[in-house]
């Protein structure tokens, strides 16, 4: 009770507060907002609540409701006056807005023209190092408060958005329209208490509304002034900012200089002090000497320290000036719709940025100071805590100095007077030189924090550029008017001004460097003249190649060098003249242009006339790498017309690609650009596609050529006109890169092969004379064993079987090897087309703004994400890498691990399987993830389909469960002889779905893995190799038995594949019808010695009975006939 009287007492003070307030504020009745209120006030209803007593009409729980609405009206009264208030004053300020602009205006230029701060003493007492430090103390927090200041500015001005004021101006006139409809309702009678009371909470409703309205819509009209105000106030911030980083660096400065100066002292003193003790004992010389030393390293310390001042205020500078460039960047891309005008901006802005690698560097470097900055305090500090403080004792410095001076004279009293002070002065040497580190390492601190700032501006500049810059258009399409711009374009460049230019610097550097200049036409003209010659020496190789006494792996290295120089005389001269005119200090762009032209012609020209001379006849591809003879003479044959007329539209484009003469850049550079384009895809199409069918043909089905030719087709003919199709339409930028990018793609192409080849035949002379070593040897020792056998024949002996455990296995030997070769050769091309492509790749990130489908939704149904074009492109190259590390990883540990290790190969099999179906799983859930399809999602899909499976797929998932129970259980490997049922074969893939089984007859017979599983499945090689052979033997019957055992064991023994242990024997088991039969149970080592190790006892038993005169009897049968008369 008391509580709900508590309750009432404060709702009626509550009520009064607002009474009061509205009783004087008068001035908001007549206000000038346009709005104008219900027909009661706060006072009436405040009367109604008095008056409000139970009676026939009105029950208590009426008189609760009635108090209630009104109760409620008033607090909307309230709330509708407030909102007024903030009309009142958006309108105050709006009328006080342009005063406000004038007077910030007037606050910048005053800011723009104060005086910095200025230093005047050269010299300063401890007392003013004291105030300066003071004074940057302030001048500091300043600047770190008006950095926040800014930072707010900043956040204001981005997080202002008219659309939020937008949506709730159309919420409140919906509820004000639902609000009239509702007094509409009501009508203009007489109304009864409780509708009355309904009719006044809803008009003080509707004024509240309005009043809303009236303060966002004012909001809104103010939005313009208002971001105008902060922009000023952000710039008077920005301006008081840089002014106060002035002053700050100005005081750093005066502060640094005094403790230069005062180090400069410092070490001046030490210096002077050893000048005095010219004559002094050896060791204070000495201690002297070391308290000079650390003089010198503390004033380097304190000279580094006053620099980096400076370098902060350049590198925050630069960072400012980056975040700017950044956010121009970001509002010109944001647009969508970029000209030419905007992407030349972005250009510019590219060309300008600082590399990210430097800023890199930078940090890199500083933290290398800050590690000798920290090593200086620590050492500084550790030496000062090994010099006490109090009585100085010169003993232990005395005998340390004589240990390595054994004849020194003893210390006098004043050199140990001297050594005492010498001792003092190294302890406030050491302290000082610790304070300097110290003071080092906070500027390193900080300077790192601005170098971090800077990285993250440059990361963000060149992220933004990256991803938008290729796909801005450069020039102007074509068009009818791009004829005429050609054509001035052709004759600007070829201007004779032009030529006098070229003339007059190419005189000019005649006189300069005419003695380099004869020299390199020496050099050019010796090797043209070398031609015939190094021809001659090639062709001279090429007969030695292939035969294995003269063959040797320099003969390819010096073929390759000869081919080089025989293309080098003309490019020698082009990249001289190049040389001459880009280096030739020269202000005129066109003349370094020219130079520039000559430089990457002479690369180009130098290029092809090699490849040309790799072709030729008895050259590096006839004699060295066997590239058949159609494609070599079809090469010869482009590059006859392809060198002259790419070069030449090449060096144009050089020529002209920095000019700016619109005509010149859009028109003839263009045009230029275009032909290389042209001549570029016409020459992969008569490469490539022309003598297709008998270019494919003579290559094997396994080489790469046949393989991937429809690839090599599209990159070779379907880029260059690309390039040519986005030059035409104004992306001329976009398609110099990309179209150089193929270039040096082709060339690193063209050099990993040339570089492939010459591995491939490093290899093959090493294995052809290592094949001729071991036929040498092998015929050797046949000899050897062949005389060594007649003469154990002579003696009456048997020969000892000869092993060879020195032979090598060349093949084996050269399979892994150009595994190994093919290996890092691929390595090495993905590595170097991976840093040539690499930065072209954020430029994908554009195709992120095309959605594809949506993935996640919201409540209302609405998308909240959506799988884009580039996440579409990613999981296509996830899966196409998953498919070539699931092909290529598991091998290349089977050849570097696995290969060296001591497991078996049924082992090393299981272990790469196993890999590879991890990297595929691995490699659809990375996919799938790509495309918004988590774990989460994916595991109900994985559910809903175990369903079908177990029905439908049963047997396959049956098989394939078996598949990893095998690889893992290991009851056969690869590699093992089995039999299942009535089929027995060497085990020779394990796979998901079945196990492959080659038999004698070398037949593939695929056995589904289930039954591997669920059958009874012999394995002859699962614990050891060693298997038994038997073999029956029948002599005839009067045969002398134990002869006949001892030939038969004789017979064993003699043979080199049984196996000693376990012992092999013969048994004589029975009396058969026709013969004594024997067994001879032999132990071989392998399944694959069964059946020439039965052979070879078979045809050896056969003789040795036969010399031995023991008959091997066939079946006999004795028929008797019975005669007499028929009963």
């Amino acid at each position: 009770m008391r509580a709900d009287i508590k309750q009432s007492l404060v709702k009626w003070v509550l009520i009064g507060v607002l009474a009061f307030f509205m009783a004087f504020t008068p001035a908001l009745a007549q206000s000038t907002d346009g709005l104008e209120g219900p027909d009661f006030t706060v006072g009436e209803l405040q009367r109604r609540i008095a008056n409000l007593k139970p009676d026939d009409n009105l029950s208590e729980q009426d008189v609760n409701l009635l108090k209630a609405q009104y109760e409620s009206a008033i607090t909307t009264m309230a709330s509708a006056n407030a909102q007024r208030e903030i009309v009142q004053r958006l309108i105050r300020e709006q009328e006080t807005a342009s005063a406000t602009i004038d007077e910030i205006k007037n606050q910048i230029k005053i800011a723009d023209n104060a005086p910095l701060l200025s230093m005047s003493k050269d010299s300063m007492t401890d007392e003013d190092l004291f105030l300066l430090e003071g004074e940057l103390r302030k001048k500091q927090s300043e600047v770190s408060s008006l950095r926040a200041e800014i930072e707010g500015y900043e956040q204001t001005l981005n997080n202002q958005n008219d659309e939020e004021f937008r949506e709730k101006l159309s919420t409140h006139r919906q509820v004000l329209s639902n609000i009239s409809a509702q007094l509409a309702e009501l009508g203009e009678g007489e109304l009864g208490p409780l509708e009355r009371a309904s009719k006044t909470l809803l008009e003080a409703r509707q004024y509240n509304q309005q009043a809303s309205i009236a303060a966002i819509e004012q909001e809104l009209a103010a939005i313009p002034t208002k971001l105008e105000i902060i922009s000023l106030r952000e710039e008077l911030a920005k301006s008081n900012l840089q002014r106060a980083e002035k002053d700050v660096q100005t005081l750093q400065s005066q502060t640094g200089k005094r403790r230069v100066n005062e180090a400069q002292k410092i070490f001046e003193d030490a210096e002077l002090g050893i000048s005095l003790l010219e004559n002094a004992h050896p060791l204070i010389l000495d201690y002297a000497a070391e308290n000079l030393s650390i003089a010198r390293q503390n004033l380097d310390i304190t000279q580094n320290t006053s620099a980096y001042p400076r370098r902060k205020a350049q590198t925050r500078s630069q960072a400012s000036e980056i975040a700017s460039d950044a956010q121009i960047a970001e509002d010109l891309t944001s647009v969508g719709q970029i000209n030419r005008e905007s992407g030349a901006i972005l250009r510019r802005l590219k060309d300008q940025r600082p590399s990210i690698n430097q800023v890199k560097s930078d940090i890199k470097s500083n933290r290398k100071r800050q590690i000798l900055a920290t090593q200086n305090e620590l050492r500084a500090e550790q030496r000062r805590r090994n010099m006490p403080i109090g009585q100085f004792d010169e003993k232990p410095i005395f005998n340390e100095w004589k240990a390595d001076n054994p004849d020194a004279l003893e210390l006098t009293d004043s050199d140990l007077e001297i050594l005492n002070a010498l001792y003092i002065e190294r302890r406030e040497l050491l302290r000082t030189m610790a304070n300097s580190a110290r003071e080092e390492l906070a500027e390193i601190k900080d300077l790192e924090t601005e170098q971090q700032k800077l990285l993250e501006q440059t990361t963000r500049l060149a992220s933004i550029l990256n991803k938008n810059i290729l796909w801005l258009p450069s020039v102007q399409a074509i068009n009818l008017d791009w004829p005429a711009k050609v054509t001035r374009g052709v004759l600007d460049v070829m201007s004779l001004s032009n030529a006098s230019k070229i003339t007059q610097t190419f005189g000019r550097q005649i006189k300069a460097y005419w003695l380099p200049m004869i020299f390199a036409m020496g050099f050019a003209g010796f090797f043209w003249f070398s031609r015939r010659r190094l021809r001659e020496e090639v062709s001279e190789i090429s007969r030695r190649v292939g035969r294995v006494k003269k063959d040797n792996f320099w003969l390819t290295p010096q073929t390759l060098l000869a081919t080089i120089l025989i293309a080098a005389p003309l490019p020698l001269i082009l990249l001289m003249l190049g040389i001459v005119f880009k280096y030739s200090g020269s202000p005129d762009s066109f003349i370094l242009s020219f130079g520039q032209s000559g430089i990457e012609l002479a690369g180009f020209i130098w290029f092809f006339l090699i490849w040309r001379e790799w072709n030729r006849e008895k050259s590096l591809y006839a004699a060295h790498y066997n590239v058949p003879l159609l494609m070599r003479d079809n090469s010869l044959k482009q590059f006859n017309w392809f060198i002259p007329l790419a070069g030449l539209s090449t060096a144009l484009v050089t020529l002209t690609q920095n000019s700016r003469n619109p005509d010149v850049y859009e028109g003839f550079s263009l045009l230029a650009f275009i032909i290389t384009a042209l001549l570029l895809a016409w020459l992969g199409l008569r490469l490539l596609v022309l003598r297709k069918t008998s270019l494919v043909s003579v290559f094997s089905k396994n080489s790469l050529f046949r393989k991937y030719h429809k690839i090599f087709v599209v990159l070779a003919v379907g880029l260059p006109l690309l390039s040519a199709l986005l030059a035409a339409i104004g992306y001329y930028d976009t398609a110099r890169v990309l179209l150089s990018r193929l270039f040096f793609s082709g060339g690193v192409i063209v050099i990993t092969h040339t570089l492939y080849g010459l591995f491939r035949r490093t290899l093959i002379v090493a294995q052809r004379r290592l094949s001729l070593r071991q036929a040498i040897e092998k015929q050797e020792k046949e000899i050897l064993a062949r005389a060594q056998e007649e003469a154990a024949e002579e003696r009456g002996e048997i020969p000892p079987p000869t092993v060879n455990y020195d032979e090598i296995d060349v093949e084996s030997l050269s399979r892994q090897s150009v595994q190994l070769i093919n290996t890092f050769v691929a390595v090495g091309f993905a590595i170097i087309m991976w840093m040539l492509w690499r930065d072209l790749f954020p430029a994908l990130a554009i195709f992120d703004s095309v959605n594809l489908w949506p993935t996640e939704f919201n409540v209302d149904g609405a998308a909240t994400s959506h799988v884009s074009l580039w996440k579409l492109i990613q999981s296509l190259a996830i899966v196409v890498l998953t498919v070539i590390s699931a092909k290529n990883l598991p091998a290349l540990l089977e050849v570097f691990v696995l290969n060296r290790s001591q497991m078996d190969r049924g082992t090393r099999y299981a272990v790469v399987s196993v890999l590879g179906y991890i990297i595929i799983a691995l490699g659809l859930v990375w996919a799938f993830s790509r495309l918004g399809v988590d774990w989460s999602k994916l595991q109900w899909i994985v559910a809903a389909l175990s369903v079908g499976i177990g029905f439908g797929l049963q047997e396959i998932i049956a098989n394939f469960i078996s598949g990893l129970i095998i690889l893992f259980e290991r009851p056969i490997r690869v590699g093992d002889y089995i039999t299942i049922g009535e089929q027995s074969g060497t085990v020779h893939r394990i796979k998901i779905r079945a196990t492959t089984l080659s038999d004698l007859d070398n037949r593939e017979i695929f056995i589904p893995n289930k039954e591997l599983i669920t059958q009874k499945v012999m394995n002859w090689t699962l614990t050891d190799s060693i298997t038994r052979l038997i073999i029956p033997v029948g002599i005839a019957y009067g045969s002398d038995t134990d002869k006949a055992r001892e030939i038969m064991q004789n017979v064993i023994y003699a043979n080199s594949r049984v196996l000693d242990r376990p012992k092999s024997n013969v048994f004589f088991l029975g009396f058969g019808d026709s013969s004594l039969d024997f067994e001879l149970r032999i132990f071989v080592r392998s399944v694959d010695d069964r059946f020439s190790v039965s052979h070879e006892i078979h045809t050896a038993i056969n003789k040795a009975l036969a010399k031995a005169d023991i008959e091997i009897p066939f079946p006999q049968r004795d028929l008797h006939f019975r005669s007499g008369s028929p009963s």
